[in-house]
């Protein structure tokens, strides 16, 4: 979330300071991430330790929630891991919303400040000690298990809009300006909805083995401390599925090179990729960010113009040449999906 939530520090202060014990001195509100159901907040304490605040609107997940606090007990320093609340929970309660807490590390996404030969290969040593991890059994459970369908709610708001927009006058000047970029485009993408429907048939019928993924493992949620140390946020929707599921951000040249594939491979280890899923997890994540970004210029009226605006601009770059659009049909192609 970009915009501050009408909500007084005040309130958040002392909430922290009745769910977990803390004297926050100071709150600062922090316009970052691509969440627009989570704002998030840098915390100083009176004895001047700072904490990372995230309130959550929507979508809490106490499992997913588990499995970071759980990786990281089990030894993988990298995991930042929600703090546990006074009542033992990783969450405590604010109203309908609600607020996790946790350590804040001076760190930069490696997506701004990039990563030298060593990172390369610890990314992934990370990723592969995340895809052989082993949870308690009653956090498994309730983790998700992967379908191969699309997300019913990302699905539902583009085929909705690509029916609906065509016929539809918009007076909003961002509604209206992506709804004519919409239009513009509307051969191509019912191309790539088509697609991305079709894609996971072979996986449904013939399904890959499963492990436990991150599911959103760029770079921009890769943390690099002044130190050199990695650290990897974002535990918000952890899946078992292939190893794809995470290895899309790496595989193919969409945001890596071939050097630096290499040096990720070299601390991962030799794995064979199925192109299928590969091609299936791209123009799954076409769609989640068509329609999410979608459904906050046309549905989110919770959401201020920077927001919106921001949205517009995530959905004009999907199809931007050698964005994620161009590699889900290269990835398509090469599997021989076609």
């Amino acid at each position: 979330m970009l915009e501050k939530p009408d909500l007084a520090d005040e309130i958040l202060i002392a909430c922290l300071n009745e769910g977990y014990g803390l004297a926050a001195a100071r709150i600062e509100f922090l316009p970052l991430g691509n969440d627009s159901d989570a704002a998030a907040y840098c915390v100083t304490a009176e004895d001047s330790r700072r904490c990372f605040l995230k309130l959550r609107r929507d979508g809490l997940s106490e499992a997913a929630l588990q499995v970071a606090y759980h990786l990281r007990v089990q030894g993988m320093g990298w995991v930042v891991a929600p703090v546990p609340a006074r009542t033992g929970t990783l969450w405590t309660p604010l109203g309908t919303d609600v607020l996790i807490l946790y350590p804040y590390i001076d760190g930069q996404p490696a997506s701004r400040i990039g990563l030298n030969e060593r990172q390369w290969v610890e990314y992934g040593a990370v990723v592969h000690q995340l895809h052989e991890a082993v949870l308690p059994p009653e956090v498994g459970a309730a983790i998700p298990q992967e379908t191969f369908g699309l997300n019913p709610r990302w699905n539902q708001i583009v085929r909705q809009l690509h029916a609906d927009i065509p016929s539809q006058s918009y007076t909003d000047p961002i509604e209206r300006e992506l709804a004519a970029f919409w239009e513009e485009r509307h051969a191509f993408i019912t191309e790539v909805i088509d697609r991305a429907e079709s894609v996971g048939e072979p996986l449904r019928r013939e399904p890959p083995a499963l492990v436990l993924c991150h599911a959103d493992i760029h770079k921009a949620n890769l943390l690099v401390t002044p130190g050199g140390d990695l650290a990897v946020v974002d535990w918000d929707q952890p899946i078992f599925a292939p190893k794809e599921r995470d290895l899309m951000f790496i595989v193919g040249g969409y945001e890596v090179g071939p050097r630096e594939e290499n040096l990720f491979f070299r601390g991962y280890g030799p794995a064979e990729i199925d192109l299928r899923a590969l091609a299936y997890y791209r123009y799954e994540w076409v769609i989640q960010e068509m329609g999410d970004n979608a459904e906050r210029v046309f549905f989110r009226d919770d959401l201020g113009e920077q927001d919106r605006q921001a949205a517009l601009d995530g959905f004009r770059a999907l199809f931007n040449s050698g964005d994620i659009i161009d590699a889900a049909f290269e990835a398509d192609q090469a599997a021989g999906l076609e």
